[in-house]
């Protein structure tokens, strides 16, 4: 019993654990159809731009996903620092208009131990959770932030994308809840499961090593987290040998399906995938550059599909949890 709470031990659960992931994946639902990924790869860095491309193709993609009815757009991708040229308010444009037309962006933000040019809680529709029960001290965070630049902050939302690995590299949690100075912020996916159900910040209820609960339409959603704000992931869907399990198109083939069907209107073009309604994650993974790590079913899967498994769970209510340590101890 002692020795089952020591590291070497726990490494050893957690890798069995892996197992039966691995083994379930033969027999488990598919995921949650209302969850779409737009991947930046090799096909597209060679056909558009290398990355990181101009942030102008961002806000085209925003358009055109925005063309396709999508309900939401979120950006597994920080865009904090400012550039030069005309790229920034192009994408901001876009995103504003975007979001004038009802489908909402949520991009990539991360915690930083330097000051950085942005100060959350400043500018825009994002605000900080601050109905939260428990001892706040070991939520994972830090005293600044990578935000999005000021003018893609003054119209989209966004969620922190930090994904610690494990003490053997794996992710399998995330934390669901970061501080930001003395601010507490949402995850990307719980950001998003916000955006998409329109609930503000406020009205969240956040009560450490319970859940976070949110007071949608027709229910109370309840989202379970561990005492310092992490969220076990159920970890179900990947991309092997190049197949995602999430349906999944490239960022260069969605620009150019629906510039063809919707813009230019071209004899014989083919119709985009249907988007209308659904949540598009969009991530990187460009050969050398890739945002790519250890996960549960793979040893170097797309990170964006951490966010995108933690937002299935919660849309279809499929969480891991751990036993208790009475029935454990018994």
């Amino acid at each position: 019993l002692w020795l089952s709470r020591t590291e070497p031990l726990q490494l050893i659960e957690a890798r069995t654990l892996d197992w039966r992931t691995r083994y379930r994946s033969f027999f488990q639902p598919p995921p949650d159809p209302r969850i779409f990924i737009a991947l930046f790869e090799d096909s597209t860095e060679a056909n558009v731009a290398p990355w990181p491309v101009d942030r102008a193709w961002h806000g085209r993609l925003n358009k055109f996903l925005t063309a396709e009815q999508a309900a939401v757009v979120a950006w597994d991708v920080l865009l904090d620092a400012s550039r030069e040229g005309a790229g920034d308010s192009a994408m901001a444009r876009e995103t504003r208009l975007a979001v004038v037309a009802g489908t909402r962006i949520v991009v990539g933000a991360s915690t930083s131990r330097v000051p950085m040019e942005a100060r959350p809680g400043m500018e825009g529709p994002t605000q900080p959770l601050t109905n939260i029960e428990g001892d706040r001290r070991k939520i994972h965070g830090d005293s600044h932030g990578l935000l999005p630049f000021r003018e893609l902050r003054e119209t989209s939302w966004w969620g922190v994308v930090d994904a610690p690995r494990g003490a053997d590299g794996i992710i399998r949690e995330i934390p669901l809840i970061t501080r930001m100075g003395e601010k507490y912020y949402p995850a990307l996916a719980l950001q998003t499961l916000l955006v998409y159900l329109q609930v503000p910040s406020a009205k969240v209820r956040v009560t450490l090593g319970e859940a976070v609960y949110i007071p949608a339409k027709d229910r109370i959603w309840r989202i379970p987290i561990d005492r310092n704000g992490w969220f076990l992931l159920n970890y179900r869907y990947d991309q092997t040998d190049g197949h995602t399990d999430f349906p999944t198109r490239s960022y260069f083939e969605l620009l150019l399906k629906i510039n063809d069907y919707r813009v230019e209107h071209r004899a014989g073009a083919v119709k985009p995938p249907d988007l209308a309604g659904k949540i598009v994650f969009v991530g990187q993974t460009v050969t050398g550059k890739a945002d790519a790590g250890p996960t549960p079913l793979g040893a170097s899967s797309p990170l964006v599909l951490v966010h995108a498994n933690a937002l299935n769970n919660m849309l279809a209510g499929d969480y891991a949890q751990r036993p208790p340590d009475w029935l454990s101890w018994g």
